[in-house]
């Protein structure tokens, strides 16, 4: 079936009405003819929709006269009739050529670079060192060697361990992975201080000397494990501790500490929704020059997403020519009033929420206990506040100069 619409595609068929008294007699005689017809469609008693060849169409004209029925052609499909159209109008025919040709060069040229993978190195030096051994807008296909390409950068950029470029249509992919430099170790004096206010539960020193003991209030900064003698730091039993100078204080300290968020949501708020009215504008921009094609919609409420394609990449992080396109979705408020529990309970909800983003490492706190208070503010809105109760170490390395 498949196989014998794209034959009747490539020779030319025609969507034909049928209307007369008895379109049935008209197909049946049509079938004796030895025409094939498909895609009957019929809208009355009197009148069919179908697809015949073109070369069959002509032995229909006996068929119409004997049935008593009238044909009419509503459209010609296939390539043909295409072709024919197509020189009846030679600058048209001319220009589909040109356009063929030009797309057919264009596409042995390079015209867009996306690098992947970069972290350490800055995008903009490793653009210029790529247009430098030739990876660039505008490079041929065949003049891009990726074995040498690869070998050169390489050598050029000390901080990759692997590069690959492909070249996948007009799109050449620069895929990087970067050297893991070793962990820098911090020279001279290395003190441990506090990251955040607590309440110390336990520590333990594994080089340098304690400045705290086990119950003592510590607030962010206050110094924790010192690498030096206490003498100091200012401590008082200085004659008690032995020790070189100039050593990174190493230890744990555990500390119970507090995280405290507070939301609010109001009792009555409200919720946007899509009408389903909808328009997409398009904007062109060449160098510094925008154009737009039609007006921004005249709506109430809207809500708008942007998508920007970006060609020929220049030098300064910028492309030359960008097509934006803006889709603005018409919405509608509606008031929703929610109870009190259950404005409490979304206000609990993002309270929580909020706990967890700020919670840093999480695989290193012991939680406690978690407990949350609840208000009525005058204005007709909720407010809970959420407070977690945990022990985790609190220490971090810091130098001194």
């Amino acid at each position: 079936m498949l196989i014998q619409r794209i034959w009747f595609f490539l020779r030319g068929y025609l969507v034909i009405l049928v209307k007369g008294p008895h379109p049935e007699q008209f197909l049946n005689a049509a079938i004796g003819q030895g025409v094939r017809l498909w895609d009957i469609q019929r809208f009355g008693p009197d009148w069919l929709l179908c697809k015949v060849g073109a070369q069959g169409f002509k032995k229909l004209r006996p068929v119409f006269r004997k049935t008593r029925c009238q044909g009419r052609i509503k459209r010609r499909i296939g390539l043909t009739f295409g072709l024919r159209r197509i020189t009846k109008r030679p600058v048209l025919f001319l220009g589909i050529v040109v356009c063929l040709a030009v797309g057919y060069i264009l596409s042995g040229f390079v015209w867009f670079v996306e690098v992947e993978g970069l972290q350490q190195i800055e995008p903009d030096s490793f653009r210029t060192t790529l247009e430098g051994v030739g990876v660039r807008a505008g490079a041929r296909r065949e003049d891009l060697d990726r074995q040498a390409i690869e070998n050169e950068l390489l050598k050029q950029e000390t901080l990759i361990a692997w590069v690959s470029l492909k070249v996948k249509g007009t799109v050449a992919v620069v895929q990087v992975v970067e050297k893991e430099l070793p962990e820098t170790i911090p020279q001279g004096v290395v003190n441990i201080i506090a990251a955040k206010d607590g309440l110390i539960q336990k520590i333990l020193v594994l080089k340098g000397y304690a400045a705290v003991t086990e119950g003592d209030t510590v607030h962010k900064g206050d110094l924790l494990i010192s690498a030096n003698p206490p003498a100091l730091f200012g401590g008082s039993n200085s004659s008690a501790y032995s020790g070189t100078l100039g050593i990174q204080a190493q230890g744990l300290v555990e500390a119970r500490v507090w995280y405290e968020s507070s939301e609010t949501v109001p009792i009555v708020s409200t919720t946007w929704q899509p009408t389903g009215k909808k328009r997409t504008l398009w904007s062109f921009r060449i160098g510094n020059h925008q154009f737009n094609l039609g007006k921004k919609p005249n709506y109430a409420k809207s809500k708008t997403s942007r998508l920007v394609k970006e060609w020929l990449p220049c030098r300064n992080g910028k492309s030359f020519v960008e097509v934006i396109r803006n889709r603005y979705f018409e919405v509608v408020g509606t008031a929703v009033t929610r109870t009190k529990s259950e404005a409490a309970q979304v206000a609990a909800t993002k309270a929580w929420q909020e706990i967890e983003k700020s919670i840093t490492a999480k695989e290193g706190i012991r939680e406690l206990a978690r407990s949350q208070l609840i208000s009525e503010e005058a204005q007709g809105a909720v407010t809970v506040t959420a407070i977690l109760e945990a022990i985790e170490d609190i220490g971090v390395s810091a130098g001194t100069e």
